[in-house]
């Protein structure tokens, strides 16, 4: 479980990307849901954006945050929202 200021951050991270409001994807756009499943943010945003999306980029950020980690903690939650925004750019 990561902390809320983060999973906001997060929830902001996947608006923006998905061009949605909170609550969109079947109400999981939310920070609340994010606290307790930060991973599937990645997972939205890699389905929804995989066509635009640098092959190779998606394909390290997968190998590093949706294969290799168990889990985002609280102490690699802040290298996951970077990694998360770096995917994007």
């Amino acid at each position: 479980m990561i902390d809320h200021n983060h999973a906001i951050r997060i929830e902001h991270i996947v608006e923006s990307a998905l061009k949605c409001d909170r609550g969109a994807m079947a109400g999981l756009v939310d920070a609340d849901y994010f606290e307790e499943n930060p991973r599937d943010a990645a997972v939205m945003i890699i389905a929804a954006r995989a066509g635009d999306l640098d092959e190779k980029r998606v394909e390290g950020f997968a190998c590093d945050w949706l294969t290799r980690c168990q889990s985002v903690t609280q102490e690699t939650v802040e290298e996951f929202c970077i990694d998360l925004k770096t995917l994007l750019d």
